[in-house]
């Protein structure tokens, strides 16, 4: 599944998710920051750690919009983790909005650097 589909399936998920609080609230990022929220409480409440939650998620997110790149683009080194692809990585890190805060595990995630590398 690429992040077009799963996008696609995350779509569907806040509908439902919307459909059980009884609609209301249409604007996208309220309703995602609800949901999102809403899943921190239920990583709360199963001693699931917010912040380590969140970082993951980030990184995971970068991740695949990096694989996505790579993966469609004739422009990157064929082997992904090559050096050649950090700047083209980094670049689609800012593009896709993920803070640079992540971006070194972003690029670790996917195999461009290693943990201790920055």
């Amino acid at each position: 599944m690429d992040n077009f589909e799963r996008g696609d399936q995350a779509e569907r998920l806040v509908a439902v998710y919307m459909d059980g609080k009884g609609g209301g609230e249409t604007n996208a990022a309220d309703v995602l920051s609800d949901m999102i929220t809403d899943i921190l409480h239920l990583a709360q409440r199963d001693e699931i750690d917010v912040e380590d939650l969140i970082v993951r998620s980030a990184k995971h997110y970068g991740a695949d919009c990096i694989e996505q790149a790579w993966e469609n683009s004739d422009d990157w080194a064929q082997e992904m983790q090559s050096p050649l692809n950090i700047e083209k990585a980094v670049t689609v890190l800012n593009a896709c909005g993920v803070p640079e805060l992540f971006h070194h595990g972003c690029l670790v995630y996917v195999g461009l650097l290693r943990p201790d590398e920055f």
